[in-house]
């Protein structure tokens, strides 16, 4: 008998013995074991406590739903989303202004007007100079007082701060923006986030 590999506690054996016109091999396998000792039954966790920890999950989440249900807990509010692209225009030789069009997402309404929208648009110029909230005047507006995919909209500057249009042939009094970095925020107002 030939011993082919020995691991852990089992050995494996086998031998061949060839008669007349036949050749048998013959593989057996031993298995060592440990001496067995007697084991205690023994559970960390009874059927009980399991049945208890169930019932108690069943019963906080029935009371997280009835606190939804109720009104209690209320959901995430959902914000406005827009793809804006944003560059800018020559409103005159020496004075730029601000566009930015809504390439896609929700339909809002400009701020502070009557609107056929959900969200409620405020635009914000961040300066090196200066911080403003863009403001919206009816008679700067076409008859349109949403802003939807494919629309722009043109902000420009004055004595009295920033301004939007929709409608370039409406620009009057604009001065030149303050040279160096312009950051345009676009937040729904509705919720007071980003857009």
């Amino acid at each position: 008998m030939i011993t082919l590999f020995q691991r852990h506690n089992t050995a494996m054996h086998f031998s061949i013995s060839i008669n007349t016109a036949t050749i048998y091999i013959h593989i057996m396998i031993k298995k060592f074991t440990l001496p067995s000792y007697p084991l205690r039954k023994e559970k960390a966790v009874s059927n009980i406590i399991g049945i208890i920890l169930i019932l108690a999950l069943v019963v906080i989440l029935a009371a997280i739903t009835l606190a939804m249900l109720s009104g209690n807990i209320s959901g995430v509010e959902k914000t406005a989303y827009v793809a804006p692209e944003v560059g800018f225009v020559n409103i005159s030789p020496s004075i730029e202004g601000i566009t930015v069009m809504h390439k896609g997402g929700d339909v809002m309404y400009y701020e502070g007007l009557k609107h056929d929208a959900e969200y409620e648009v405020r635009f914000v110029v961040n300066t090196s100079e200066e911080l403003s909230i863009v403001k919206t005047n009816q008679s700067l507006m076409s008859d349109d007082t949403t802003w939807s995919p494919g629309d722009t909209i043109i902000i420009f500057r004055t004595a009295d701060g920033y301004f939007l249009t929709n409608d370039p042939s409406k620009i009057t009094g604009a001065i030149p923006i303050p040279p160096g970095l312009v950051i345009i925020r676009i937040i729904d107002n509705t919720n007071g986030s980003v857009a």
